[in-house]
Parts: structure tokens; C-alpha cells; sequence
């Protein structure tokens, strides 16, 4: 219980932080992944409609945070970026990704050639995360 409400007192900070990336879409992909960048044309870039995906296994359902498509600049095809800004401790977070990662593959491996995670996690306090 002590743990759901320090999640919800960090919905703020998520949100705030959904806005930069959402703002500054292009920027950090130039500064963090620099060959991605040089792929993508920016002008056909959108945000996709919050997406829920639902863990058959778990009976869970959860939205991600944040997912782009975008146009590659030398393909004809779209790949789809998503972005997960994780604030606090969570255990179970690469398990987590993994499965975002495999709904997504599922629901759109017909038309996205590429599905792009990534993680950003901005905790006050350093740790090294499992790449599993």
C-alpha cells in the first residue's frame, strides 16, 4: 500500500516529464541515439493514442506512457518508439518492458518494421538496471 501511494505522488513528476519528451521528441533522440536520429524524418512524426495492452498471462491491463510512430527517412515503413520514464524502484521493471515490448510486436508487426524501447529512468538515486 505504502508503495502505490509513493507511485501516485510521482503522476506529476510522469506527466510533466511525458510532456518534455513529447516537446523535445527530436532533441533527445539527437543527444541520446544520434545514428537513430539520421533516420528519421521528423516532419511525419506523431503521437500515438495512449495504448492499453493487456498481459493475458498476468490478467493485467496497463497503458503505456508514451508511444511515437515516425516515418524512417530512406524506408517506406514506420517504426514505433516507445517511451518509459520510470521514477522509482521497480523490481519487476525489465519483466515489465519485455512484455510492453512483446504486445506491441504482436499488434503491430504487419505494418512497423522496427519497435524502438526505451527506458528513462530518473530516480535521485543511482542503480544499475538488469538488461535481461
Amino acid at each position: 500500500m505504502a508503495e502505490q501511494s509513493r507511485v501516485a505522488s510521482l503522476t506529476p513528476h510522469d506527466e510533466a516529464f511525458k510532456k518534455l519528451l513529447q516537446t523535445f521528441f527530436e532533441e533527445f533522440i539527437a543527444l541520446f541515439f544520434p545514428a537513430v536520429h539520421q533516420t528519421i524524418d521528423y516532419s511525419k512524426a506523431k503521437l500515438l493514442m495512449q495504448e492499453q495492452l493487456v498481459d493475458i498471462v498476468g490478467q493485467d491491463a496497463r497503458t503505456l506512457d508514451l508511444l511515437l510512430e515516425a516515418q524512417l527517412v530512406e524506408e517506406a515503413f514506420c517504426v514505433l518508439i516507445h517511451f518509459e520514464p520510470q521514477s522509482y524502484r521497480d523490481d519487476r521493471f525489465a519483466e515489465r518492458m519485455f512484455i510492453y515490448f512483446s504486445r506491441l510486436y504482436e499488434r503491430y508487426r504487419k505494418t512497423h518494421k522496427r519497435i524502438i524501447p526505451i527506458a528513462v529512468f530518473t530516480a535521485d538515486s543511482t542503480r544499475n538496471e538488469s538488461d535481461l
